[in-house]
């Protein structure tokens, strides 16, 4: 009896430890998939629409006597591989209730990302301190870098308060086979929270300017 009972515990015992994630076997197909996709587009060098977003959330400090702005921001890419959607209409697939996928650190090490840099390297630096990126059931990938911008550019406050300063950050795509295209047709407006009244920032993208409030086109492509 007491050999019986010991069979049929350890048969339980197997039988849990074979149990796999739904979540996790999900992102270890969705990494798999998301490698294959990306190969196909640099080996075809095809071009990769994507939406951008660049918000300021907090202006550390303006000092005029050196020319320099400190402000957290954040930079967020979304792009989409159709590779990477799930079914969510079976209720039988075993990934039906997940919506969206994490990419781990250890992860996002290993794939590849939108390699976006800052143009100028002399007068704007970007010290990322967090970086993530998910994807949705739609194959939509969410890439977010948030950290601290340092800005050298003149600065004029002759008329403070009901001055306008400009602030010009230039971005470029540095991957080679891969080319980036801003999508014109599903333009995202560029977001910044602004802690004083007056208009202090109008952000500039690559010599063409637009306010804040209004859309904003950027094409970034492999650089010759």
């Amino acid at each position: 009896f007491m050999m019986i009972m010991l069979i049929s515990i350890q048969a339980d015992i197997d039988l849990t430890g074979t149990t796999i994630d739904p979540k996790h076997e999900l992102l270890t197909e969705v990494v798999g998939r998301y490698r294959l996709a990306a190969r196909q587009f640099r080996d075809n060098q095809l071009i990769l629409p994507f939406d951008i977003q660049f918000s300021i959330q907090d202006i550390i400090k303006i000092d005029s006597s050196i020319n320099e702005y400190h402000f957290r921001a954040m930079i967020q890419l979304d792009y989409q591989f159709d590779l990477l959607h799930w079914n969510s209409n079976d209720t039988h697939n075993r990934y039906y209730d997940i919506d969206e996928i994490i990419l781990t650190k250890t992860i996002l090490q290993s794939l590849w990302l939108p390699d976006i840099h800052l143009f100028d390297n002399d007068t704007v630096s970007f010290d990322i301190e967090h970086e993530s990126a998910k994807v949705h059931r739609n194959g939509l990938v969410q890439w977010i870098r948030r950290g601290l911008f340092t800005a050298t550019s003149p600065i004029d406050l002759t008329y403070y308060p009901f001055d306008r300063q400009y602030l010009h950050i230039n971005m470029y795509n540095q991957e080679q086979k891969l080319k980036l295209q801003y999508q014109e047709h599903n333009i995202s407006k560029i977001n910044t929270h602004l802690p004083r009244s007056f208009n202090l920032w109008k952000i500039l993208f690559n010599d063409i300017e637009k306010p804040s409030t209004e859309n904003l086109t950027l094409i970034y492509q492999k650089n010759n």
